[in-house]
């Protein structure tokens, strides 16, 4: 009975779960930036990344724009347990790795021209 259980519902959900934490590690290259200073506009970053995640317009001109490039997240959960009477009791454990958010922040000038790039990893 215990062969069956393992082989009918937990391999499968281990694989399920290896599947997805390797889906999770693919990342696209990263642009450099700060070869792009004085040269990229803000509709040149919008082409590429699309639309910021939030906009902040300055009194003297200026526009930081962030675009969150990796959302974060808190691993995986695994666990499970008996239920009786349809209350449900078990343990289980965090998998994975755990991040915050990637964000890149791109400051441009009155003149629509990159001034500088900030980003969190």
């Amino acid at each position: 009975m215990k062969s069956r259980f393992a082989g009918k519902v937990l391999l499968p959900a281990f694989l399920c779960a290896v599947a997805t934490f390797l889906a999770g590690c693919k990342t696209s290259p990263s642009a450099d930036w700060s070869s792009r200073i004085g040269k990229c506009t803000l509709d040149q970053a919008v082409a590429e990344l699309g639309s910021p995640n939030k906009e902040t317009k300055f009194s003297d001109g200026k526009l930081a724009a962030q675009w969150i490039t990796l959302h974060g997240n808190d691993g995986y959960y695994m666990g499970g347990g008996p239920a009786y009477g349809g209350y449900d009791m078990g343990s289980g454990q965090y998998l994975g790795q755990n991040y915050q958010d990637h964000v890149l922040e791109l400051t441009f000038g009155p003149d629509g021209k990159l001034l500088s790039v900030a980003k969190n990893y």
